[in-house]
């Protein structure tokens, strides 16, 4: 059975797989089949697939200085852990602890 592949933009990726029919399709992507396509048509995803002529756009990712932040600090606070806990390690080896 063929799952086809359903982008952000809910566009038709271009991307089918092959599943065995028990098999449940992962998130994005659908077991419905395509329609035909002639040149020039796009396959969008609205619960169902529709024929349009509309150029898809790709949605990328907008920068996010915040979220950037956030993940900098976590990356930060692991590493200070891991520092502790290394030498929390060295201390217990010596028997200091």
């Amino acid at each position: 059975m063929n799952i086809y592949e359903i982008g952000r933009n809910s566009y038709w990726t271009g991307r089918v797989e092959v599943i065995s029919a028990g098999e449940g399709a992962p998130a994005g992507w659908t077991r419905t089949a395509m329609p035909e396509l002639a040149i020039g048509e796009y396959a969008r995803w609205r619960g169902e697939w529709k024929v349009t002529t509309l150029v898809p756009v790709h949605i990328g990712q907008v920068f996010d200085d915040t979220t950037q932040r956030r993940e900098i600090a976590a990356v930060n606070n692991a590493a200070r852990l891991i520092k502790t806990q290394r030498i929390t390690a060295q201390l217990v080896t010596r028997g200091q602890i």
